[in-house]
């Protein structure tokens, strides 16, 4: 847990260095500065880049970032379709674990915009967060995925291409490997075709397991993974209910629109 009063100094400081420039939001969530301030050592003219940065794509790609209720009918049906979890424990290496995998196979229920306006909604609540990660390692588990749900997403291609940018280059975050686990061959074969959207150290730390993913243990002990994953934290399912309702009290900091886009 990140002491928030051993940087109210800093934070203060970026505060009045952003007020400065008069495009940023008021009342900016301490926590999530704090996070711009520690990518780059406090350096604050970096830290207003990529926060900058990450306003102006949030209005570039207006797709992902709107209908942000919690609540709502496409939420929650996308709850029913996709889960995601974060692992309240950190590694050793102060490394958050990721995981998300499909509940229903049902075609017509997957929508990838959905999908990733969800993702992104619990990653804005996420970064105010007082446990502050060094990285993040996500585990994408691809069983139930066939060439109709990649074909769906391909339809979908600039909207796709935007959603693989933002966490690689507009959060406050560094992700540090990928592991996609249970991939067919056409899963396999969709990884490659998204390869060319993908950061050089994001690629450096992609793996693929089409079978048996025994070696994932190697880069993540079972204590951080679900029982499913043959791991001992807990099950996937109570995590996940879990995640659900703790991400659902964000939810009126999530849709405000103010707290999201530049005074222009």
């Amino acid at each position: 847990m990140i002491n928030l009063k051993e940087y109210n100094d800093d934070i203060e400081k970026f505060e009045k260095y952003l007020e400065g420039f008069k495009i940023f939001p008021s009342n900016i969530n301490k926590v999530l500065l704090l996070r711009y301030l520690k990518m780059f050592d406090f350096d604050h003219i970096k830290a207003k880049e990529l926060f900058e940065y990450n306003l102006r794509f949030r209005q570039k790609y207006p797709k992902l970032f709107v209908k942000r209720d919690f609540f709502s009918v496409e939420t929650q049906s996308i709850l029913n379709t996709v889960q995601f979890v974060h692992i309240p424990k950190f590694t050793e290496d102060n490394l958050q674990i990721t995981i998300m995998r499909l509940n229903d196979t049902d075609v017509s229920k997957f929508n990838i915009v959905e999908m990733f306006r969800y993702i992104f909604i619990t990653y804005d609540a996420g970064m105010t967060c007082n446990s502050i990660a060094s990285g993040e390692i996500c585990v994408i588990d691809c069983k139930g995925y066939t060439i109709r749900h990649f074909l769906k997403a391909i339809r979908c291609m600039p909207t796709l291409i935007a959603a693989l940018k933002f966490p690689q280059y507009a959060l406050a975050a560094r992700i540090v490997q990928n592991h996609y686990i249970n991939c067919s061959p056409i899963a396999v074969r969709f990884l490659e075709m998204i390869r060319p959207f993908m950061k050089k150290e994001i690629l450096e730390g992609m793996h693929i397991y089409t079978d048996k993913y025994d070696e994932l243990y190697t880069f993540i002990p079972r204590e951080y993974l679900p029982l499913e994953y043959g791991g001992t934290y807990e099950s996937f399912d109570d995590l996940f209910k879990k995640s659900v309702d703790f991400f659902s009290t964000f939810n009126d900091y999530v849709r405000n629109d103010a707290n999201w886009k530049l005074l222009e």
